[in-house]
């Protein structure tokens, strides 16, 4: 594993357990073993790191790509959808098993305007995505 990949996956693990706030420097060098210097090589604060980590891991969790779903039918848009349920919370539970999902995403939706508003235009998205196959499943009788 590449260093910077080894320092966001051990940093999610910290932002998992405890909020942005309660995460301290001091246990981020511990954590990756690096010092603050060779740290500050690949993140110039922790607030990089952190929306780094937000974008890597979370984003994903919250915008799917409806255009590539089924057209074919409602339960396949609905199988289609839960895979990528399934697989958004398999790449998280991979590096944090049994971790709370919702310190990064509450934090990043307070801290990073950026995230709230990526979180918005998903859900208007997953909205439409949503009418749309409904009613291609009552215009085909389902």
């Amino acid at each position: 594993m590449e260093t910077k990949d080894f320092i966001l996956t051990e940093c999610l693990k910290l932002f998992l357990q405890k909020s942005f706030k309660d995460v301290t420097m001091k246990e981020i060098v511990e954590k990756t073993g690096l010092s603050k210097g060779a740290f500050y090589h690949y993140f110039n604060s922790k607030e990089h790191l952190f929306m780094e980590i937000i974008e890597r891991y979370f984003t994903g969790t919250v915008v799917y790509d409806f255009e590539r779903y089924s057209k074919e039918s409602l339960y396949h848009f609905y199988q289609d959808h839960l895979a990528d349920l399934e697989a958004s919370m398999s790449r998280l539970t991979t590096h944090a098993p049994d971790m709370n999902y919702l310190y990064p995403m509450f934090d990043a939706m307070r801290m990073l305007p950026a995230f709230g508003e990526k979180l918005n235009q998903a859900r208007q998205a997953e909205l439409q995505a949503w009418t749309s196959a409904i009613e291609r499943a009552r215009m085909a009788g389902e």
